[in-house]
């Protein structure tokens, strides 16, 4: 058996379901439920998906609809990270993570470079 960590297990669980659209309206609110839901099971706090990085979410889900799920799964990644130094640190939305986020992903190339192991 294959045990994914649980980031990337949420990540791809979001992204089949996005992918399936299987709702009349709601896939995407659906899917982000099911994401944190998973995420929550395993400890960890829900991931924002803040409003001014949408096109940088659509673009890594466009990319996964392409064939390579891996730009959404580090997307999701660095979310849940910068989502911990809300919660851990008590910073706002706008804190450093995030703003590193809207630089790093500005353009759908950029996503792809993104560190991590996930």
């Amino acid at each position: 058996m294959l045990l994914l960590h649980p980031v990337k297990q949420a990540a791809l669980a979001h992204y089949k379901l996005a992918h399936i659209h299987p709702f009349v309206d709601g896939n995407g609110r659906t899917a982000r439920l099911l994401m944190n839901l998973i995420l929550m099971r395993a400890g960890y706090p829900p991931v924002i998906i803040r409003k001014q990085d949408r096109s940088v979410y659509f673009n890594a889900l466009q990319m996964a609809n392409e064939g390579d799920a891996r730009p959404f799964v580090r997307f999701i990644a660095h979310c849940t990270e910068c989502t911990l130094d809300v919660f851990l640190n008590g910073q706002k939305h706008d804190a450093p993570c995030f703003k590193a986020l809207k630089k790093k992903l500005s353009n759908k190339n950029d996503i792809i470079s993104l560190k991590g192991k996930i």
